[in-house]
């Protein structure tokens, strides 16, 4: 099992030096004054309290949303057509709960926690109380689909299926994942089974001043420490991996370019925009990191925020 996330010393590290939207100061930048939309939320993440705090919500949620899941199961069982019923449960996104250094609340990061999705499937003749580790993207379950119901896969879809996997044959799953993101931050991950590679193209509010970073999975699921510079050799082989992806890609959506590397020169800036950051961190005191935001986003050609 993973180690417990985040202890005292961790959580008042992040406090101290992480700032942006869905941080531990920051944890309601954009909602009205600033401020929880209900009281039973925690105000901040200053220590370990705040952070139980804020986990049994999101654990109640959870409760909650399974009564509702059990209640539908309930009803098909009542009407009889249980067993013959199929049922997928999975999400848009995960939330990020203080991973790479101090991220909240939200889909801000192309990271583990934001893209590692839950995949539950009930399907009539599966294999029963299965777990299947292997890499899929969202997009498999489109032809995982078609191939369960008998219907042809069409020829364009980039997804592939793994019924195998549902029916208990040998499933391997891709070799390695390729995520991105383009809200609060503008990056593209490669995920392998040992490693993360992340590639930072904008860093939107956050002080991101590394555009390669490495994440060893296995020994730090939660990507608390970068450790690129000390496997040079890893990132290679990532950074070829992503490239190779780009390169099978870009040809399929021709002749639309990347999004990532257009929206790098505006930032991401969808909810939230620099000077209103800016504007809050020196009300709070936070003349440095307002500046480093500053002299961080004027560095990017063509985007200048404040003027200058």
């Amino acid at each position: 099992p993973a180690p417990a996330f985040p202890d005292a010393k961790t959580i008042k590290k992040q406090y101290a030096e992480m700032y942006g939207p869905r941080t531990s100061r920051d944890l309601y930048t954009g909602h009205k004054n600033d401020k929880a939309p209900h009281r039973w939320m925690p105000k901040q993440i200053a220590n370990r309290k705040d952070f139980k705090l804020l986990i049994d919500g999101y654990d109640a949620s959870i409760k909650n949303a399974d009564y509702y899941l059990g209640r539908i199961v309930d009803i098909l069982k009542e009407k009889g057509v249980y067993e013959d019923t199929a049922i997928i449960v999975s999400c848009d996104h995960g939330d990020s709960f203080g991973e790479n250094g101090g991220h909240y609340m939200d889909h801000t990061l192309a990271n583990e926690a934001v893209h590692h999705l839950p995949l539950v499937i009930k399907w009539p003749g599966a294999a029963k109380n299965k777990k299947v580790n292997g890499f899929v993207y969202q997009l498999d379950l489109c032809p995982t689909v078609c191939e369960m119901l008998n219907i042809p896969v069409p020829p364009k879809w980039d997804g592939i299926s793994f019924k195998s996997g549902l029916t208990g044959e040998k499933f391997k799953g891709r070799e390695y994942l390729v995520f991105d993101h383009g809200i609060y931050s503008l990056q593209r991950s490669v995920r392998t089974l040992d490693y993360m590679l992340t590639r930072t193209y904008h860093p939107g509010l956050y002080p991101i001043d590394e555009p390669i970073q490495l994440f060893s999975m296995k020994k730090d699921p939660h990507q608390t420490k970068d450790v690129a510079k000390k496997h040079p050799s890893i990132v290679k082989v990532l950074e070829e991996k992503l490239s190779t992806w780009w390169h099978e890609q870009l040809p399929k959506h021709s002749p639309e370019p990347d999004p990532l590397e257009v929206m790098t020169g505006y930032g991401a800036f969808y909810y939230y925009k620099p000077e209103q950051l800016v504007k809050r961190l020196k009300k709070r005191g936070w003349h440095k990191q307002a500046n480093e935001l500053i002299a961080r986003i004027s560095k990017f050609e063509g985007f200048h925020p404040f003027g200058s």
